[in-house]
């Protein structure tokens, strides 16, 4: 998923170098790139590699980190949700905080991250 103002060719540049670069993807069959749509935030793309079945988590997780660190070094932003809220008639902003919860709080008494 990248942000709709990002390069698409850039992007499939990068993946593919990381395709190429990373031992555990097989140059044949050939990494594919298929753009998906348009997201609510995102254009999506698919990035899909060929790996053997006894690396495959290695791969799986390998392949993300590297794509991450790609995307980082070469400016490309991964895409967030982004809201707005509007309260009524008020449109000065509303202050949010976020804060950690206590390390002996339950898990299930401690606020929701998800989306973060």
């Amino acid at each position: 998923m990248l942000q709709y103002f990002e390069d698409i060719r850039k992007a499939r540049y990068v993946l593919l170098q990381v395709a190429r670069d990373f031992h555990l993807c097989l140059d044949e069959p050939a990494p594919i790139i298929i753009m998906k749509g348009f997201g609510e935030s995102s254009v999506d793309l698919q990035f899909s590699v060929w790996g053997v079945r006894a690396t495959f988590l290695d791969q799986r997780n390998g392949i993300q980190e590297r794509v991450k660190e790609a995307f980082d070094r070469k400016g490309i932003e991964i895409p967030f949700p982004h809201r707005t809220f509007y309260t009524g008639s008020e449109t000065a902003a509303m202050p949010i905080r976020l804060t950690e919860a206590d390390p002996d709080t339950p898990d299930d008494e401690k606020p929701s991250r998800k989306g973060h």
